[in-house]
């Protein structure tokens, strides 16, 4: 696979991503284009993804990587990084999460010198999968309306530069 970059995230490309479109059950993930999720992608916390010049996903961290619903579970007590990512659908369930993965995690420990932590819904074992692959375990449960969510940690490397 040839490199992924990383590029701030832009309002056409916060548009573009807004338009990814998930197959069921991934379509849990489908996210509508509004005003208030532009403005959300445009905070300083989400960044674009490139091979070339495509974009072929996202990542973001801090409180836009967490799922609300998990507050009042305790689930964001531990100060960790959070990160949240989306892969472009035509790039999923073909073994490229894996190398994009390991290229967020590769940018993000950059700047981190705590634990990593994700939040992950429980239907989503291929996510889960790939997650613990890469040294993330399972830390808390929680519920969002009728669906379960857990959160998984991987404790820091110090790779801080």
């Amino acid at each position: 696979m040839t490199s992924i970059t990383f590029h701030p995230m832009t309002k056409k490309l916060a548009i573009e991503s807004l338009c990814f479109a998930y197959e069921p059950p991934y379509d849990f993930y489908n996210v509508s284009v509004n005003e208030e999720n532009v403005k959300e992608r445009l905070d300083g916390s989400y960044v674009a993804a490139f091979v070339g010049e495509d974009l072929i996903g996202f990542y973001c961290t801090g409180p836009s990587a967490r799922v609300p619903a998990g507050y009042p579970f305790g689930a964001y007590e531990r100060r960790c990084t959070d990160i949240g990512v989306g892969l472009k659908p035509s790039w999923t369930g073909q073994g490229k999460g894996t190398p994009f993965f390991k290229a967020v995690l590769d940018e993000v420990e950059k700047d981190s010198e705590s634990c990593l932590r994700l939040s992950v819904a429980t239907f989503n074992r291929r996510a889960i999968r790939l997650y613990s692959r890469m040294g993330f375990r399972a830390d808390q449960a929680f519920y969002s309306g009728p669906d379960k969510f857990i959160t998984m940690i991987r404790e820091a490397t110090g790779k801080k530069e």
